[in-house]
This record gives C-alpha cells, structure tokens and sequence, in this order.
C-alpha cells in the first residue's frame, strides 16, 4: 500500500508508525499507541453509524447487523495503518515522554 504521508517533510511525519531504527520499548509503545488509536477509530466509526438503519443496497436483515462490527474494526484497522486521524503520534510523544521522567 501506498503510504499517503510519504511526500510530507521530515519534522511532519507521523511518529507512531514502525521505523527501522526502533528499539524494542519504542515499537512497544507505538504499537499500544496506535491499538488505542485503533480502538477509539472504530468506536467513532460505530458512533456514525445512522441508527443501526439497514443499507438498502445490501438488504439488511440480521447478518448485516452481525457483520457490521468486523466491518468497523477492518474500516479502522485500515485508516490506522495508512497513517490514522493523529491520535496515536500524540499519545506515543506523552508515552515516551512519560516513560523519560520516570527513568
């Protein structure tokens, strides 16, 4: 897939996608980072949806209504790992930060 931030300058990149150079706490916090992002993405993602109303153009019915969770989780899986809304590049800066005074 095609990274849609990559033409950004280099002080605007996203910090909480994986980097070669990552140590192994580093890749710990960015991944907990974007699992939040992710969660709280799907979360919004199910809060849109209009009422639990059926989509015509898929007829509705009770397997939709069973399926349209996975639906979301996948919708968010994908818009985090293509760069997400933002949220976990600010979380992974207080993680770290966080993690630096404690040391």
């Amino acid at each position: 897939m095609n990274n849609i931030y990559q033409h950004l300058p280099a002080q605007t990149q996203l910090t909480a996608q994986p980097q070669a150079g990552d140590t192994a706490r580093q890749a710990e916090l960015k991944g907990v980072a974007r699992e939040f992002e992710q969660f709280y993405v799907e979360y919004m993602l199910n809060l849109m949806d209009p009422l639990g109303d059926p989509d015509e153009n898929f007829g509705g019915g009770s397997a939709e209504d069973m399926l349209q969770p996975f639906h979301y989780e996948r919708m968010a899986e994908n818009m985090v790992s293509q760069g997400g809304i933002g949220l976990a590049d600010g979380m992974y800066r207080e993680l770290l930060t966080w993690q630096e005074q404690r040391q």
